[in-house]
């Protein structure tokens, strides 16, 4: 004997499902980002007194995560209130979702994304400032795309809240199309842009004898995972938004985890030293990738947990002198740049 729902079509049934299903993914997405947030803390904490930076970098990482968790823990009790709570409301749930959209919980949930959404692109945009050493010409356009980014993500969520809206609604997708569109482009465009300053870098070092060049080969493995991770994430997510489909309805509340992970994922394979090579010879301190400044009198660079030390300063993209008969080869690529941290 079969017991579904007689009165519910085919469609709401898959709607249902899917929600459910989306429900059950971006807990164990959180679950994922809960054990990176662990490993960088743990890691920040270990280093915390070394500089300053530590500390930002240790209080950045607790805002994603803690914001991801008011994220989960307020999606719970919207699922609740949906399937136990509000079971009887005329149409279904699925009815309940499109019509009583604006509750404040699920205000709130569409807050702490617009959030976390601000936060891990902001990351983007600090990341391209600083390897491109402020280069207004690289930087400008990124910034511009952020603002527009941070702009429609507002201005969706803000629509999505009113009375009788719904995040399917005419004026909402107008926004939050775009919004999501924009945060492909600037995740690419900056993930580009920090990869060919990391090549620039590389064909510096073999201008100079060819020294370390697997490092720089691995640091762009490890920002072409993360743009990835997020980049196809979304893409998904736009096109099912797009078409309307039910899948969008799987895919949101792992995107939601998604966008925390990326940065976590790039914080905590440097801090384990995946896109560190071990020594840098200190007859060549040029350009050299690292977390910390050595202590006073040291010649040496740090190596596996100590290269830690820039986790929270990311990679710091340093002028450095070589030998004075190849001060020549590097001065065209590395040249006019003073900044020295910031997190790649």
């Amino acid at each position: 004997m079969s017991y579904t729902p007689s009165l519910e079509s085919p469609a709401d049934l898959w709607f249902e499902r899917s929600s459910l299903a989306g429900g059950f993914l971006g807990c164990m997405a959180y679950g994922i980002q809960a054990l990176l947030f662990s490993r960088c803390a743990h890691v920040l904490l270990k280093h915390r007194a070394r500089t300053d930076n530590h500390r930002r970098w240790l209080f950045y990482v607790v805002a994603l995560f803690s914001i991801s968790t008011v994220h989960i823990g307020a999606s719970l009790k919207y699922e609740e209130i949906i399937w136990i709570d509000s079971r009887n409301f005329p149409g279904g749930p699925p009815a309940f979702m499109r019509e009583e959209y604006s509750l404040w919980i699920n205000t709130l949930i569409n807050a702490a994304y617009t959030i976390n959404s601000f936060l891990t692109d902001g990351l983007l945009i600090y990341r391209v400032i600083i390897v491109w050493n402020y280069n207004y010409y690289v930087i400008t356009f990124p910034i511009l795309v952020f603002i527009a980014t941070t702009i429609f993500s507002v201005l969706a969520c803000v629509e999505a809240a009113l009375p009788g809206n719904s995040l399917w609604s005419k004026v909402t997708v107008g926004f939050a199309i775009p919004y999501w569109s924009l945060s492909i482009v600037l995740n690419v465009m900056v993930t580009v842009l920090i990869i060919a300053r990391i090549l620039m870098v590389r064909r510096g070092f073999q201008a100079t004898g060819g020294v370390a060049q697997g490092k720089y080969s691995s640091i762009t493995a490890m920002l072409v995972e993360s743009a990835a991770l997020y980049s196809i994430t979304s893409l998904v997510f736009i096109i099912t938004y797009a078409r309307n489909s039910n899948v969008q309805n799987i895919v949101l509340p792992i995107l939601s985890q998604v966008m925390c992970i990326a940065p976590l994922l790039i914080i905590i394979r440097v801090a384990y030293g995946r896109a560190y090579d071990s020594h840098l010879p200190t007859s060549l301190h040029m350009t050299d990738m690292r977390f910390a400044e050595p202590e006073e009198g040291t010649s040496t660079l740090p190596t596996g947990t100590e290269s830690m030390a820039a986790a929270d300063d990311g990679i710091a993209v340093r002028r450095s002198l070589v030998a004075s008969n190849s001060r020549s080869t590097i001065s065209g690529w590395n040249s006019g740049s003073s900044k020295q941290d910031g997190l790649l």
